[in-house]
């Protein structure tokens, strides 16, 4: 039969399971077997049901169908800058020097060391965005599940899945993810070659080895630069743009992680 059952969108949870969390910390659990609703399988002649199913088929059209989990780990969750610093024109000096840090990433990284004298970062053609200016407080609009630590796809069989922290979500590409928190859908760039971390691969034309399933610092704000940018262009003519850009995660090291001075 049909169960009522009450979501609080405020704090993400069901009135039945916020009462477990209030009723816990005093040391009274509640019965999980009386929680029918979370247990019982979805009936076809159930109209809730069926209407949930087909909005979940709907929208995965637009988000794929590929599952994946995501565990926090260890690192910064970074603001937006509060502006950035504006190309310097061609008969700028600091131009020179600008152009001197891209076209160096054309060559590998044999001065950290032999262990990188055939690794490679990302060369793009074109200048690096500069973060100008204290940032903002572009994650006051973060859900506290996504705020606090980097997400990292993990295996869903491993012990970090299984933790209440985890999210579960799809994939989008290789290295990234969707996740849909709170009601809404949050795109994840660069966190994790599928869920095998962060490993090294041999991907340049000549045998090159590069970190995979990352961005790193200048790709990161490049992207969130240009996105930005794309935003403004499409909100002129009175258009959506499909993404928007928030902010950024900044990995610690892990020591099973291969080249620990990137």
């Amino acid at each position: 039969p049909p169960q009522a059952v009450t979501f609080n969108l405020d704090c993400g949870m069901t009135s039945e399971e916020q009462l477990g969390y209030e009723l816990g910390s005093l040391g009274v659990s509640l019965n999980k077997a009386e929680r029918r609703f979370c247990t019982d399988g979805s009936k076809e002649t159930c109209e809730i049901c069926a209407a949930a199913s087909a909005l979940q088929a709907e929208e995965s059209l637009f988000t794929g169908r590929l599952p994946v989990v995501l565990s926090p780990v260890p690192g910064l969750v970074l603001d937006l800058p509060g502006t950035w610093s504006p190309v310097p024109a061609l008969s700028d000096a600091r131009r020179a020097d600008a152009v001197k840090v891209a076209l160096a990433r054309r060559s590998t990284l044999a001065s950290l060391g032999e262990e990188y004298a055939n690794t490679v970062i990302p060369a793009l053609p074109a200048l690096d965005w500069e973060r100008q200016d204290a940032a903002t407080n572009s994650m006051s609009g973060w859900p506290l599940d996504i705020a606090n630590l980097p997400m990292l796809k993990v295996p869903p069989t491993s012990e970090a899945a299984a933790a209440p922290s985890a999210l579960r979500g799809v994939a989008s590409g290789v290295r990234s993810a969707l996740v849909k928190v709170r009601g809404r859908w949050w795109r994840l760039k660069g966190c994790g070659n599928r869920d095998q971390g962060f490993p090294v691969e041999v991907k340049g034309d000549k045998g090159e080895t590069n970190i995979r399933g990352c961005c790193f610092r200048h790709t990161a704000d490049t992207e969130l630069r240009m996105t930005a940018l794309a935003e403004e262009a499409l909100s002129a003519a009175s258009l959506d743009c499909a993404n928007k850009s928030a902010g950024s995660y900044q990995y610690d090291h892990d020591p099973g992680w291969p080249l620990p001075k990137l």
